[in-house]
């Protein structure tokens, strides 16, 4: 019977999914989604496929080009993706994006990212956390959202097509890797721009520029203004200097909770083992995911940004501090596996409703990271079991981190709640996974990157309630997280700015 179907196949019948589905279906499918159950190490693929003869991909770009330019434009600051995707908005509804980013364009910023991730070098904007596509550009490439609208749907068919890879649409947990999102960045950046939008790099963004109470452009660090007629606010997690000017000129902003902790890093095998059990290292099922989250001493402390088959890299969002990160390749082959372990806080924690208080944190967290790594981006490490003691390490085994580890009681850089909670979870975390509390597994400190510090409140036009022609997007605005959701808020903002940017004289 045609129609949709949910099949079952084993890991040996996936690695033959021409064959699996020939042998169900003679008359041809195609798979409409893919999830792999690992529960109870009983590991199988789920899979919905749509039975008939399969009808090869028109190719065509799943972009509406606009049929008449509106002669407007609007100022997008960040070529991150909710920056990047505002520009794919606002280009279809005839508006000129013009897109503004501190960080560099690639190759530059790939060759000061190798620095940084292999050399622990800094010799400019911190490459790893700015520049053309955003922080996630080398952060594993998860494009899984607990999110489901047509925009998040839409983000991720626009991906796949980007990044010529329709498995993308299929696979529960899309993973593009670190090696292949820049070529999807860089062919994005190439469409925006053949379609008349324009780049500017280096560029640091000084203020907002008004005109009879509208936002209407910004100067840069150079003193130059970029005029628009609205500007799309989409900055980084990472853009502490932009936050405080911002600030400073009265743009509505506040506080808003996060979380903070440490990384996580086991042989891969350990956690293979632990969640596939005979079949770890089956090439069907790849490097084991996991996750894990809990509640102790009324905060939430939970496992964050699991890297499969990946690496701890040094992602400092300015000079003179350090946070960590993970990230992966699409064929998640490395070692080792790593998760950030974090703990939420908020502005209870630091004892001031000032909106950038949550900044000062995250500083002081870096500043004492930096400090027991004891320079050149090495970063202060810990034997988990160490960490669960509190005691010293006496050695340390090998890590993916490339900058290099040093033996420290990585628990005493953490506020004690924070330590506690991380240590709650990991009990929890082990009770649930027999194994995942071994010496092997090292604590890599510090994590503080996992959202922004503020929010830049809007209406329900995604409109600032203190500027009007400002439109706050994506994870840095306070709006999202991660690669999918961010780009999602995006496309709305894109949307509504360019309707404003239209229906305002000019």
């Amino acid at each position: 019977m045609a129609g949709r179907h949910n099949i079952i196949l084993t890991p040996d019948e996936l690695l033959d999914l021409p064959g699996s589905l020939r042998q169900r279906f003679p008359g041809g499918a195609r798979v409409v989604r893919c999830a792999l159950d690992a529960r109870h190490r009983k590991v199988r693929f789920l899979l919905t496929v749509e039975e008939g003869p399969e009808v090869p991909g028109s190719g065509a770009e799943p972009i509406r080009r606009a049929k008449l330019h509106t002669g407007r434009s609007v100022v997008v600051v960040g070529a991150g993706p909710a920056g990047l995707f505002a520009a794919l908005s606002l280009l279809e509804r005839g508006v000129t994006p013009v897109v503004l980013d501190r960080g560099a364009a690639f190759p530059e910023r790939h060759l000061a990212a190798r620095d940084l991730r292999l050399k622990g070098e800094l010799k400019a904007a911190p490459a790893m956390t700015c520049g053309l596509g955003g922080a996630g550009t080398y952060s594993d490439g998860k494009l899984h959202t607990r999110k489901r609208t047509a925009d998040t749907t839409r983000v991720i068919d626009l991906l796949a097509w980007f990044a010529r890879d329709p498995w993308l649409t299929v696979d529960t947990h899309p993973h593009i890797g670190s090696n292949r999102l820049p070529r999807a960045v860089q062919r994005i950046r190439d469409f925006i721009e053949a379609a008349g939008g324009r780049f500017f790099f280096r560029t640091e963004v000084d203020s907002l520029v008004l005109k009879g109470g509208r936002t209407i452009g910004v100067r840069i660090g150079t003193g130059e203004v970029v005029r628009g007629d609205a500007v799309v606010l989409a900055p980084g997690n990472s853009a502490r200097g932009l936050f405080e000017r911002l600030a400073s000129q009265f743009v509505a902003v506040e506080s808003k909770p996060l979380a903070v902790g440490v990384r996580v890093e086991h042989p891969r095998t350990v956690i293979d083992t632990i969640q596939l059990g005979a079949h770890a290292g089956h090439p069907a099922c790849g490097a084991a995911r996991y996750a894990f989250a809990v509640t102790a001493g009324g905060r939430g402390v939970y496992s964050f940004c699991m890297c499969p088959g990946g690496y701890v890299i040094p992602t400092p969002p300015e000079p003179g501090r350090l946070s960590v990160n993970g990230m992966s390749f699409a064929t998640r082959s490395s070692a080792w596996s790593n998760a950030a372990v974090v703990v939420t806080v908020s502005s209870a924690d630091w004892g001031t409703h000032s909106p950038l208080a949550g900044v000062a944190f995250q500083r002081s967290l870096e500043e004492a990271c930096l400090a027991g790594g004891g320079g050149g981006f090495r970063a202060p490490a810990q034997r988990l079991t160490d960490f669960m003691k509190q005691r010293p390490s006496r050695s340390l085994p090998e890590v993916s981190y490339k900058p290099g580890v040093v033996p420290y009681e990585v628990f005493r850089l953490l506020p004690g709640f924070v330590a506690d909670g991380i240590r709650a979870g990991v009990t929890q975390a082990d009770r649930q996974m027999r194994g995942y509390l071994t010496s092997e597994a090292v604590v890599i400190g510090v994590e503080t990157m996992t959202s922004s510090p503020v929010r830049f409140p809007r209406s329900p036009e995604m409109m600032s309630l203190s500027h009007p022609g400002l439109f706050p997007c994506g994870e840095g605005s306070g709006w999202a997280g991660g690669i999918t959701s961010s780009a999602a808020d995006g496309l709305a903002a894109g949307a509504l700015a360019s309707a404003w940017a239209v229906e305002r004289p000019a």
